[in-house]
């Protein structure tokens, strides 16, 4: 019998996800591990073939990508803002 996932999943790094009572409660004995990219395929997968017509799916998909490739662009551009900032300030001393 497959475990499954008991509690919400908790990111372990950028692209991996593990049950969180395994990982910080050690009270579950799944010891799964899925990635990023899977977890994503597994809910629109689920979401175009038992809740949505396909028109409406195609419109929420098409938004899904647009708003992660801009997080994912607003993340990096912190990343590198607040780098910048630092070597500016480590450099003013």
């Amino acid at each position: 019998m497959k475990p499954r996932i008991a509690a919400a999943a908790r990111k372990m790094n950028a692209d991996l996800f593990v049950c969180f009572n395994a990982r910080e409660k050690r009270i579950c004995d799944n010891r799964l591990i899925i990635r990023r990219d899977a977890l994503e395929e597994r809910v629109l997968s689920g979401l175009r073939n038992q809740l949505m017509e396909l028109g409406l799916y195609k419109v929420f998909e098409e938004t899904f990508y647009k708003e992660l490739s801009g997080a994912l662009l607003l993340k990096r551009h912190d990343r590198f803002r607040n780098g910048r900032l630092r070597s500016k300030l480590s450099c003013d001393r």
